[in-house]
């Protein structure tokens, strides 16, 4: 008997053991990807005061490539959802490479002198870019070259939630990406009141910095101050150089760039002009309950103004930073001008060049309805790839994504980092969320933050998801 009780219990901790063990790589197994390399996804953790969020690494070493996922989801679906994001770090994973593995496999293979520059979407394709840097030929390398240099055997990328096929072409550049973000980088230090400068970005398509100046400036003198400031302040490169890398463009609309958020005009009841003042948690409470937000919902922080809930997190949710003055600032939902439903505070704000958020924390009984498991990520969504967003004065849109790290000022204050989109918007928009779906799995790739002059034409302006930090 005595050694049937030891056989059983030595079976029962076997089984114990097996089952933990196989739990975890249920989280770090392979998972493989329908192209030539696998995307190897790697469970790190879970922070419970997050409300079920989970970290997970896309790379063997743990670091960089990273998301966090909110939510109940099967491990399929977020490999499809990574998988099919149109991302500079998901298409090149698709070929099974990374932007410094594209050098060293040309290197490895007889083509030391090319360098990978970056990539966008032109139709049904996927363009990437590459630098000859063997200045003493003037050879044009041709397709077949490159895919044997970079050792690509595979050249179709599939992207979004129905996998649509995109063919691989590339191209041949003059500047590289460090050449190009370098003159991008200086551009920041100078004055942009004094140079008329309203926008610039690297431009993937036509290979150059472009610098949007108003039209109430000469343009005559406004490329020559930016040259003149480039060679003193950089004394490597000459006149020509410069005159090469960047590109000026009028902006009829000068400095006009606006935050999306219209003051409210129409009278308030003496209650809800209160509304700064901070009532208890119990006033709070008993009675304001069971309301629900949802991505886009309209909000308010009286008397001031309306603005777009973002998306979910821990009890609360993040918003735009402008649509409220200071923290403890009390939250409404419902329309422009009858507001009385109370569903929480500003709890944490962040205003800077480059982040524009906040954090409403809920009372009691208020929640945020979301049919998603939801995926933050620091990559940024590629140009000419669709996006879509959803505010309280425009609705749900799909839009295209016009460039991904765009400077933007009114010669007063400037925005950095900026995602620009096409496609109308209005008032009341800040705040509301980009993203992309794939089934179950919904990606936040930032959140609205207005309209600004953008190659000569107003256009939509997001808040980078990975300078939300709430």
């Amino acid at each position: 008997m005595k050694k049937f009780t030891f056989l059983f219990s030595t079976f029962v901790l076997f089984f114990m053991f097996t089952s933990v063990l196989y739990a975890n790589t249920e989280y770090t197994r392979e998972i493989q990807s329908s192209i030539n390399e696998p995307i190897r996804i790697y469970f790190s953790e879970i922070f419970p005061e997050e409300g079920n969020m989970s970290r997970f690494f896309t790379n063997e070493n743990m670091e960089n490539d990273f998301v966090y996922v909110q939510g109940d989801f099967r491990m399929e679906e977020l490999r499809k959802a990574l998988e099919t994001q149109p991302t500079e770090v998901n298409i090149l994973r698709q070929l099974g490479l990374s932007p410094a593995e594209l050098s060293q496999r040309a290197t490895l293979n007889g083509l030391p002198e090319i360098e990978y520059v970056d990539l966008y979407l032109d139709g049904n394709e996927v363009v990437i870019n590459f630098k000859n840097n063997n200045h003493s030929s003037e050879r044009l390398l041709n397709h077949d070259a490159i895919f044997e240099a970079f050792n690509i055997r595979e050249n179709i990328i599939y992207l979004y939630e129905d996998r649509q096929a995109f063919t691989v072409r590339f191209e041949e550049v003059k500047f590289s990406r460090n050449e190009l973000e370098e003159v991008f980088a200086i551009l920041h230090d100078i004055d942009f009141n004094d140079t008329g400068i309203s926008s610039m970005w690297v431009d993937t398509v036509t290979n150059q910095v472009k610098i949007g100046v108003s039209n109430t400036f000469n343009f005559d003198d406004a490329l020559n101050n930016i040259i003149n400031f480039l060679v003193n302040e950089h004394k490597v490169y000459d006149r020509e150089y410069y005159l090469n890398i960047i590109h000026l463009i009028i902006c009829e609309f000068g400095f006009d760039f606006r935050l999306d958020d219209p003051k409210i005009t129409k009278d308030i009841d003496n209650d809800i002009e209160k509304s700064n003042i901070l009532l208890s948690e119990e006033e709070a409470v008993t009675s304001q309950s069971g309301i629900n937000i949802t991505f886009g919902s309209m909000i308010t922080t009286f008397p001031s103004q309306w603005y777009s809930a973002g998306f979910p997190l821990r009890n609360g949710f993040v918003t735009t930073g402008h649509g409220s003055t200071a923290t403890s600032q009390f939250v409404y939902r419902g329309s422009a001008t009858t507001q009385n439903q109370l569903i929480g505070f500003v709890s944490d704000r962040n205003m800077s060049a480059s982040h524009d958020s906040a954090f409403v924390t809920f009372y009691s009984g208020n929640t945020f309805t979301n049919n998603f498991s939801l995926i933050f990520s620091n990559t940024l969504p590629v140009r000419n790839s669709s996006i879509a967003g959803n505010g309280a004065a425009t609705g749900s849109r799909t839009m295209t994504v016009l460039e991904n790290n765009v400077t933007i000022s009114d010669g007063h204050t400037t925005w950095t980092q900026a995602i620009i989109m096409d496609g109308p918007s209005s008032g009341g928009d800040s705040g509301g969320p980009y993203f992309r779906d794939s089934g179950n799995m919904r990606t936040i790739f930032g959140i609205h933050r207005g309209v600004g002059p953008f190659n000569g034409v107003m256009r939509r302006i997001a808040v980078q998801m990975r300078n939300i930090n709430h």
